[in-house]
């Protein structure tokens, strides 16, 4: 069906522009939604290192650049100073935010204890585990003896506890000093299949961190794109406090050295090896509180995460940019992000034998750090756009659609539309059956179709066809001669239910149409009339019951 209409025809290939528009440049070109998602295998490497001078501790000429003491206020060797009277620290990691908690409420609740340093090898487990790493916190000694010893004498029996402590008091707790500011090496790689093509075999793609950019993303908009951007001069609001906000909510890219003005100060790209971040850069990936998580006080039993441990979860996550990059050739990155993850506490407990039935036993608490690496790269694949196009075409019908809307609501000839639309029919069950009689007699069947016209009055649908046929056969050598007023009215009625037909296909007079039962309308009266007065005529020529008594029945068209 062809409708010849100018803003129907503009809208309709607006339409049409818009669903090519939203098909080709936003799904194909804009987003890459073509292109198929491939899962790729990635393993990673962590190591730590005890703060340095912005050097290597395996060198002589290495020193250590731990904070003192006597500024932690965890330490029972804290010396109330406060922390306006900490010098500047001068190298690559900056003096934790642990210095800010409240030494006096740690000590009540008894989360104040002696503190040891240790580095990097101490505090290493001897046997390495992927992805894992368990930085220390506190540990406690627990010296104890054995009280049982199983003989003959006593039937091989144990009764009380193989070991025992010494004494209750014989216990020893101890914290590990500006653990905060250790430094995490993360070095992670990929591999991926790449799909192939016609008689090209799929190949392998690998890669790892030193290859690519890469950027943090904190776990609470690990969705936002916006990068970090340094704040600028702001009005009735202090720099610093704007910068605070926000800085810790955003991306933010990893440079090649570290930046002290990055809201993650720590963070660099170590040659080829790969990403450097301090234990307080990640606490505050996790959580913006930072490490001020490690001396808070929890409700239930006033002890803190540097006195009972945790697990903390660094994501490595690999992908290429599709957004304008139709042929799946975009620039690769990885995104590292960190969760803490809602666990009571971590330890490791072991016991030392030291003869003469006695053994000590170390009860280590810290944070498990478990990193993964997961992601996913956008190829092209002949295959998978065919797939996106085949579903994307079904949209093409809501063209159609708006403009059937447009002409059926809104335009001038909306009721001419909506029946050339539509083209009402009445009901076939409704229509009685008409068997014309042929000239020799014979009853036929097949001359005239039975209408299925939807209209609600009182004259036979197909009274028409019965008074063509009879006008046919009377022109025919020894048929009736015509009576030019009874035929003229004939031919109205036949002409009168010819237009109301062909007003249902082309709508050209709305209210006259199979559907419509306007009573007032002329036309309607007039062949109602006619309709009657034929119906009852005794020239008409029916095997059936008469026109007339069926003409009185209420039909459907």
């Amino acid at each position: 069906m062809k409708i010849r209409s100018k803003p129907a025809g503009i809208c309709y290939r607006l339409t049409q522009l818009g669903i090519f528009l939203y098909i080709v440049v936003y799904t194909i070109i804009g987003t890459g939604k073509h292109l198929l998602p491939k899962v790729i295998n990635g393993s990673v490497r962590l190591t730590m290192q005890q703060p340095t001078q912005n050097c290597n501790p395996m060198k002589v000429s290495c020193k250590s650049d731990f904070l003192p003491m006597s500024f932690l206020p965890y330490c029972s060797q804290f010396a109330g100073k406060s922390e306006k009277e900490i010098p500047e620290a001068k190298f690559l990691v900056p003096w934790s935010e642990a210095t800010q908690a409240d030494a006096k409420k740690l000590n009540e609740v008894g989360m104040q204890h002696e503190c040891h340093y240790k580095d990097n090898i101490n505090l290493t487990f001897s046997v390495p585990v992927p992805g894992t790493l368990f930085l220390q916190t506190r540990s406690s000694r627990l010296p104890q003896h054995q009280q049982c010893q199983p003989s003959e004498a006593n039937g091989w029996a144990c009764d009380g506890s193989l070991f025992q402590m010494t004494s209750d008091k014989a216990k020893e707790d101890y914290f590990f000093a500006d653990i905060e500011r250790f430094t995490i090496l993360i070095d992670h790689g990929f591999r991926i299949l790449l799909p192939g093509f016609l008689w090209y075999p799929p190949k392998p793609l690998y890669g790892k961190a030193s290859d690519y950019e890469g950027e943090l993303v904190p776990d609470q908009r690990r969705k936002k794109k916006t990068r970090f951007v340094l704040p600028v001069e702001t009005h009735g609001k202090d720099k610093d406090e704007e910068e605070d906000e926000d800085k810790y909510e955003r991306a933010v890219p990893i440079g090649h050295h570290p930046d002290k003005k990055n809201p993650y100060p720590s963070v660099f790209q170590l040659g080829g090896l790969g990403t450097i971040i301090s234990v307080a850069d990640i606490l505050r990936l996790a959580n913006p509180k930072g490490t001020k998580l490690l001396d808070e006080l929890r409700e239930h039993d006033k002890s803190t995460l540097r006195w009972n441990g945790g697990v903390l979860h660094i994501m490595v996550s690999y992908e290429n940019e599709n957004h304008f990059a139709p042929l799946g050739n975009g620039k690769i990155i990885y995104k590292v992000a960190a969760q803490l993850l809602p666990q009571s506490e971590f330890k490791n407990m072991f016991g030392l034998a030291e003869g003469n039935g006695q053994r000590t036993v170390f009860d280590q608490h810290g944070l498990l750090i478990i990193a993964s690496v997961h992601g996913s790269m956008h190829l092209f694949s002949a295959s998978y756009l065919c797939q996106v196009l085949t579903t994307s075409v079904g949209i093409l019908a809501l063209a159609s659609i708006v403009v059937e809307k447009l002409l059926t609501t809104v335009l001038t000839h909306k009721k001419q539309y909506e029946t050339v639309l539509i083209q009402p029919a009445c009901h076939f069950d409704a229509i009685p059956s008409n068997e014309m009689i042929s000239q020799e007699g014979a009853v036929d069947k097949t001359k005239y179709s039975q209408l299925k016209l939807q209209q609600v009055d009182k004259v036979d649908p197909t009274l028409h066809a019965s008074l063509l046929h009879e006008l046919a056969i009377s022109t025919e050598p020894g048929g009736r001669s015509w009576d030019e007023e009874e035929d003229r009215d004939k031919m109205i009625h036949i002409m009168l239910m010819f237009e109301r037909r062909l007003n249902s296909l082309d709508g050209l007079d709305e209210d006259f149409l199979f559907g419509v039962n306007d009573k007032s309308h002329q036309k309607l009266k007039t062949l109602g009339s006619l309709g009657s007065a034929h119906a009852g005529s005794k020239d008409r020529v029916r095997k059936t019951t008469s026109l007339s008594a069926r003409s009185e029945r209420p039909g459907n068209c």
